[in-house]
């Protein structure tokens, strides 16, 4: 990972920002993307990428997803990675934050995706579009580990 601008001295002299920066990136590097550091100067899209999940399992554009996360696609991405795991009659349409703790319950007992989130930010309307990316990124290696 080739980082600008941080040194140990950042890091030393507790500067928050570029930690988190630091963090981010090797989040995104290393879980969101999977790039191996042989392609990590190639622009497109891994092929191992959340991006690419996302699409491949039909839940829309990662950008549409990551902006409106909701119950109906954490449905559909734990259906996509386990198929049955959630049936349809189990869900309560008029309840989302049932349904979201529902599902992140079955996420985490029946697939180990850990929660890294509380339902109630999950879908709320602020919720931080770099953590449903995370959060998407454990399913993706988790669908990719079921493939296998």
């Amino acid at each position: 990972v080739k980082l600008v601008g941080i040194g140990p001295e950042d890091i030393l002299g507790r500067n928050v920002k570029l930690i988190l920066g630091l963090l981010w990136t090797l989040i995104l590097r290393y879980h969101i993307n999977a790039q191996p550091a042989a392609s990590a100067s190639s622009s497109e899209v891994p092929q191992d990428s959340v991006d690419t999940f996302v699409a491949g399992i039909g839940i829309g554009d990662i950008n549409a997803v990551k902006k409106s996360f909701d119950w109906h696609k954490l449905v559909e991405v734990i259906n996509a990675t386990l198929p049955g795991s959630i049936p349809d009659e189990a869900l309560l349409p008029d309840d989302p934050l049932t349904n979201t703790q529902m599902a992140m319950t079955v996420a985490e007992k029946v697939l180990g995706i850990p929660h890294i989130i509380d339902a109630e930010d999950l879908i709320s309307e602020g919720c931080d579009e770099k953590v449903v990316l995370a959060y998407l990124g454990f399913f993706k290696d988790k669908h990719h580990a079921t493939k296998e």
